[in-house]
């Protein structure tokens, strides 16, 4: 029985890790998201010259999480005919902190130059969240393996203090 019970702490130990693991996975993907966003929104401003009501409405029935939400804030705050500044950072305000001052600065641009220079504010900021990204991922790697193990080493050391 005691075994057993050691057996059960080791392995709550290593799913504790693979937790902290996907939590880890899921800012990744929160960042994903927002990548597409400025993505399109590039494109859409370069290419279509989309007015931004008709483009954060669609962009917030094709986005979801964080991303979605951040557009359905923006669409229904342009319908309502809320300034754009005012309106993006009390979008972005929910937002963890690294990201929102990743977003913040195109928020002072969208909706009062041209379209060539939105696009290239846009396209500046995805560029930066790119970098974030990658850092984070590599990142991910690293603190995977050391949460994993350390959690692993508890979940043992508590088995070893069980028996």
């Amino acid at each position: 029985m005691r075994v057993l019970g050691a057996a059960l702490v080791a392995a709550a130990g290593v799913l504790a890790g693979l937790v902290s693991a996907g939590e880890l996975r899921r800012e990744l993907a929160v960042l994903d998201g927002f990548s597409v966003l400025l993505e399109r929104l590039t494109m859409e401003l370069t290419r279509f010259k989309t007015p931004l009501p008709e483009l954060f409405s669609a962009l917030a029935e094709e986005l979801s999480g964080p991303a979605g939400r951040f557009c359905w804030t923006v669409a229904a705050g342009l319908a309502a005919g809320m300034e754009m500044s005012v309106l993006w950072r009390r979008a972005a305000e929910p937002l963890p902190g690294e990201l929102r001052e990743l977003l913040l600065p195109l928020g002072t641009v969208l909706g009062r130059y041209g379209a060539e220079e939105q696009a290239a504010c846009a396209a500046l900021v995805r560029e930066r969240l790119s970098r974030r990204r990658e850092e984070r991922e590599r990142n991910l790697r690293d603190r995977t393996r050391v949460r994993l193990g350390v959690f692993s080493a508890g979940g043992a050391l508590l088995a070893v203090l069980l028996l």
